[in-house]
């Protein structure tokens, strides 16, 4: 299995000044910066192998808006998880919430703070780092008991979250 890359992001923003100020802060924080102009590149960057993790998208991104990649990303089923920041202009209205909560992980309105921002990631990683090992929990329970028929075995039918209990407890244990 291979190990989550939480360093790699994209970022996709048209106006290429802006783009830029984003990667040397993106840079500065630790990140590999992919970076994209435009949807149809951001789409494809985010579903190629190797692709990043996390991705600050624009909302109003030329030939695809960043709305719009968040909802291909999330259709594909099988996917590892990636974290979707959608970002907008003062004069841009927030995404509709139905449309934002179905499909995207958090919005940041323009200007924004550069610590929110570097927040924002931090916690997207953690967020990535959880959820990606969560769906490693799920697929190969590692209980020592064994079993497959309940939750307290780790079994197939287990409720979410209860196998990933014992896979954070083994990744950090107690003092």
């Amino acid at each position: 299995m291979h190990a989550v890359d939480l360093q790699k992001i994209l970022v996709a923003e048209d106006h290429a000044a802006s783009r830029h100020m984003l990667e040397r802060y993106l840079i500065r924080w630790g990140f590999e910066v992919v970076s994209a102009g435009d949807g149809v590149e951001a789409l494809h960057l985010l579903d190629a192998p190797g692709a990043p993790c996390i991705a600050l998208l624009d909302a109003s991104l030329p030939r695809m808006d960043g709305l719009e990649v968040c909802r291909r990303i999330r259709s594909r089923a099988g996917r590892a998880f990636q974290y979707l920041l959608l970002f907008s202009a003062p004069r841009g209205a927030a995404p509709h919430a139905e449309d934002f909560h179905q499909n995207a992980d958090d919005w940041i309105q323009k200007p924004f703070e550069v610590a929110e921002l570097h927040a924002r990631l931090r916690l997207a990683r953690r967020v990535v780092g959880l959820e990606r090992g969560v769906s490693r929990s799920r697929l190969a329970p590692e209980w020592p008991w064994g079993g497959t028929d309940n939750a307290w075995t780790g079994g197939e039918n287990a409720p979410p979250g209860v196998s990933s209990v014992r896979h954070a407890a083994a990744a950090h244990p107690a003092a």
